[in-house]
């Protein structure tokens, strides 16, 4: 939580919330991006020398790093990040049983991915990796070797390199580690498991961190969905008005910055009745959910591995929707480490470290987040919301 406030300090972010500046400055850009990497795990700021990674706008404004994270700052742990010890209850869980399931772990950044990797050998746990720098010629040998000859219990996938055309039915359990500004990226990487050949139940987790940008942009995909519904459900009338949602007003820029430290999960108190955030921008544009679908379900969860995430402490916020065919689609919330050093706690959000079609690839009208479309065999769709 202190390195996320102290890159909250940088200059740019101060004169946009104060209202200094009316346009969205380079360092705000690159600020956004450092804290979508912490919210995956702190290592991703931080080097061996326990300084920031260069070059980052706001080490010059808001000053080093080297002062926040400790001294015995011990880098590829899982108990830094929410997000990661969530991910390590979840493998443990799913991994043990007689007869697991294989599970894909997608994620934007491949420096991301790199953690993930070092967590799962030093679990024992087997993997495939498929990311930009995987040669096109060997992809689908890969893809072989894990849908058929059990060469490995874990797939590791870029959004971006393997979010389309793979075809992995060797899993049915997928975990989206970070979440894309554009819901339909995310939607395409969750279709790589739920496809023609697919035998099994299918689950998809969405980790979040709670009360970071993490959440802001899950709030953001939502709300692009709802746009989506309103322009179908007006045949396409407005045309001009199809692409709002796209840009940042300074309204919205400045909701992204801001930490929330007091709740299991912002996007439920968004939605809620009565909360203090349903004056803001983006409350407004998510006025057409039913705050109803938005009740905390863990207590009530069917899959064994969200079950042990919730009694660890990992998770805080299960959110459960009905989707088509009255399936489940999941979104939990899990804990965060209050400083660099802590392990996860339940309900923080600062280190916080916060569905799919049978078909080739998705068509965006008719494959919308949160709507999954055809779910006749899905049993669960997990998203986890990670504090």
């Amino acid at each position: 939580v202190e390195v996320y406030k102290h890159v909250l300090r940088s200059k740019s972010v101060a004169a946009l919330m104060s209202g200094r500046a009316s346009e969205p400055s380079d360092g705000v850009l690159s600020i956004i991006t450092s804290l979508r990497k912490l919210c995956n795990h702190p290592d991703l700021l931080h080097c061996s020398s326990g300084t920031a990674l260069p070059p980052y706008a706001y080490a010059a404004e808001a000053g080093s790093l080297e002062s926040i994270f400790p001294t015995d700052y011990a880098r590829s742990s899982a108990q830094n990040s929410g997000k990661m010890r969530c991910l390590e209850v979840l493998l443990s869980n799913i991994l043990s049983q007689e007869d697991p399931d294989k599970v894909v772990i997608v994620s934007n950044s491949t420096a991301a991915l790199d953690i993930i990797q070092s967590v799962c050998d030093q679990q024992r746990y087997t993997a495939v990796r498929i990311d930009g720098a995987t040669d096109v010629n060997k992809r689908q040998d890969i893809v072989n070797s894990f849908n058929l000859y059990g060469s490995a219990q874990i797939c590791l996938l870029s959004t971006r390199a393997g979010g389309a055309g793979l075809n992995l039915v060797g899993a049915n359990r997928l975990v989206l580690f970070d979440s894309d500004w554009n819901p339909a990226v995310d939607l395409q990487a969750m279709a790589r498991v739920w496809r023609d050949g697919q035998r099994k139940p299918c689950l998809v987790y969405r980790l979040l961190t709670t009360g970071t940008i993490d959440e802001k942009i899950y709030q953001r995909q939502l709300m692009k969905g709802q746009i989506a519904d309103m322009m179908e459900g007006q045949g396409g009338a407005q045309g001009k008005k199809a692409g709002a949602g796209s840009r940042f007003s300074v309204e919205e820029l400045k909701e992204l910055f801001k930490l929330r430290l007091d709740t299991p999960s912002d996007t439920h108190d968004l939605l809620c009745k009565g909360s203090a955030a349903t004056d803001s921008t983006l409350a407004k544009g998510l006025s057409g959910i039913n705050e109803g679908e938005w009740q905390d379900a863990s207590a009530s969860l069917d899959d064994y591995a969200l079950q042990a995430a919730v009694a660890d402490g990992a998770i805080t916020f299960v959110h459960a929707a009905a989707g088509m065919q009255n399936k489940l689609h999941h979104d939990a919330s899990t804990g965060t480490s209050t400083d660099a050093s802590d392990d996860a706690a339940c309900s923080t959000p600062s280190d916080q470290h916060d569905s799919m079609q049978k078909n080739e690839d998705l068509d965006s009208k008719e494959n919308r987040w949160p709507v999954v479309a055809d779910q006749d065999s899905i049993d669960d769709v997990a998203c986890l919301e990670i504090e």
